[in-house]
């Protein structure tokens, strides 16, 4: 047999993907995979509160004896009521809509953002470097409560206007803040590969900048940025909550898991349970989060390979 039929009837090899073997690699961590399905199962949750045919969130039961009551199933009261007699589950899932919210907005604005600054900074290095990183720093030495109490005060008669709530301004204030880590971590992770033989060859085969930072300098970064972002979360989440605590962040009507345990605090010693359940779901939100990112570096990490 020559070797042109032996080429032609051997199967042919097909390669994966980046992503298809990532994939693969995530699904064979337990941890990960958990990890995303409980996130997955609480964002639903949250997102379909106004459809499962719960109690209203503003909504006060006077039938009760008394405003505040333990977990009771038959009433359909999974968590308790609050001090003023509300539905504390149906308030956690509402609450957790604007956690999460606030949270993924700001992630995304650190990734695309960051990302994007931290590279282009890192890549063509020398004075253009010194002027991205030098505005990075000037962000940097603003005071963040300073920050929100300035958009407060000169953005909020129109954000009130034309959005019908000042909460946008959180949204801002954080989003504004969040991409500064990201772009130093992306930053130093491109100083120390654009000289690697790969970006070499592309510079010989003329390949410009933008293609080269977008194509070559942004994926060989993904497990730093990856793991950075499911920390964001869980941190941005945090940081709303100490706003919604001095009162500068969600007010009522509205809620957040950082609103309600600050609530269920100042009632803990007659009714635990309107401070343990929220901090529960959010304990096991920020959990499945850090499990996620976990396995996303894992996957993704060239490195470990």
């Amino acid at each position: 047999m020559t070797d042109l039929s032996i080429a032609v009837t051997r199967p042919e090899v097909k390669g994966r993907s980046l992503w298809a073997d990532a994939r693969r690699r995530f699904m064979h961590n337990k941890a990960a995979v958990v990890g995303l399905i409980i996130l997955s199962f609480v964002t639903l949750m949250c997102i379909g509160a106004p459809y499962l045919g719960l109690h209203d969130p503003e909504e006060v039961d006077w039938s009760l004896e008394q405003l505040s009551i333990p977990p009771n199933f038959e009433l359909g009261y999974y968590f308790g009521t609050d001090q003023n007699g509300r539905d504390l589950f149906v308030r956690t899932l509402y609450g957790g809509q604007v956690s999460l919210f606030v949270g993924f907005v700001a992630t995304m604005v650190s990734l695309l953002i960051g990302t994007l600054w931290g590279a282009t900074a890192g890549f063509l290095g020398g004075r253009t470097d010194g002027a991205m990183m030098r505005i990075v720093d000037i962000f940097y030495s603003l005071p963040f409560i300073f920050f929100v109490i300035l958009l407060s005060a000169t953005l909020g008669p129109q954000a009130r206007q034309f959005f019908g709530s000042d909460m946008v301004l959180i949204y801002l204030a954080i989003g504004a803040v969040s991409w500064l880590d990201m772009a130093r971590i992306v930053r130093g992770q491109t100083i120390s590969i654009r000289r690697k033989e790969f970006i070499e060859a592309a510079h010989a085969s003329g390949v410009s900048n933008w293609r080269i930072i977008t194509r070559h300098i942004i994926p060989n970064c993904l497990g730093p940025v990856v793991v950075y972002m499911t920390l964001t979360v869980p941190a941005v989440i945090l940081t709303e909550s100490f706003l919604s605590f001095l009162g500068m962040g969600v007010q009522e009507p509205n809620s957040s898991w950082g609103m309600l345990i600050s609530e269920g605090a100042k009632s803990m010693d007659i009714a635990p349970w309107a401070v343990v359940f929220p901090s529960a779901v959010m304990v096991v939100t920020l959990l499945a989060l850090n499990f996620v990112g976990d396995g996303l570096r894992d996957a993704l990490d060239p490195k470990d390979r």
